[in-house]
């Protein structure tokens, strides 16, 4: 069950750095 959870967690890093990257783009611009 650890490996779901650990690889929940990778996911929802992974989406957060996509969301905060495309914000700042549109900050930046």
């Amino acid at each position: 069950m650890p490996c779901s959870q650990n690889s929940r967690t990778k996911n929802k890093k992974r989406t957060d750095g996509k969301r905060n990257k495309k914000q700042r783009n549109i900050g930046t611009r």
